[in-house]
């Protein structure tokens, strides 16, 4: 079912918020459902100029009981996220975007980040991980001064082995110099719980 439709309409610096009201889900009928009715997909798109900012966000979860799970997934890219662990999406626009918004029942809330590794070669660092459970995980990659250089949002992210990768590329989109660089992957489970785990990572050029 489609709720509505976003156009933003000009170029900002500042994303632009596209925000679902709590009560656009409960104003029709057709929008309540037992809670034994299980997933509940509502279907929208963005439409933005290009380059232009965009943040999605349900800022009240209030009215979603805490036996189920928000999702927001991008059908463009394929990522999912966890409402309940990541507040808001942002990308940058062009043209249309389609997105689905599930609600369901919570899965097993507990999740641990285990047999970490991280590996540079031919420029590019590859990073390894597993998890016990479906959960949000972020990448974030730290000088030894302890200064943030690179972020990757992985999004929702499978029990099992996963990857990623690093470009090697600080914020700014530039080449980092060769030296010791730690990768701390965080893990948000449905409840909103979140786990880390550190691996050192050496670049040589």
């Amino acid at each position: 079912m489609r709720i509505k439709d976003f156009y933003i309409p000009t170029l900002r610096e500042a994303p632009s918020d596209a925000v679902i009201p709590s009560d656009k889900l409960l104003r029709r009928g057709g929008f309540i459902r037992p809670l034994s009715a299980g997933d509940c997909t509502w279907e929208f798109s963005v439409t933005a100029p290009d380059g232009a900012p965009v943040r999605l966000s349900l800022p009240d979860l209030s009215a979603v009981p805490a036996t189920h799970a928000v999702y927001l997934h991008d059908l463009r890219t394929g990522a999912m996220f966890n409402l309940r662990a990541c507040r808001s999406y942002e990308y940058a626009g062009g043209g249309e975007r389609e997105f689905e918004l599930r609600i369901g029942p919570r899965g097993p809330s507990a999740v641990t980040v285990a047999s970490v590794v991280a590996q540079s070669a031919g420029g590019v660092t590859t990073i390894g991980y597993t998890l016990s459970a479906d959960a949000e995980v972020t990448i974030e990659v730290r000088n030894i001064a302890g200064r943030l250089v690179g972020r990757i949002p992985c999004g929702l992210s499978a029990s099992g082995l996963n990857t990623a990768t690093w470009s090697e590329c600080n914020i700014a989109g530039a080449r980092v110099p060769s030296g010791s660089y730690l990768c701390s992957i965080t893990a948000a489970a449905e409840d909103g719980t979140r786990t880390s785990a550190l691996r050192m990572v050496t670049v040589r050029r």
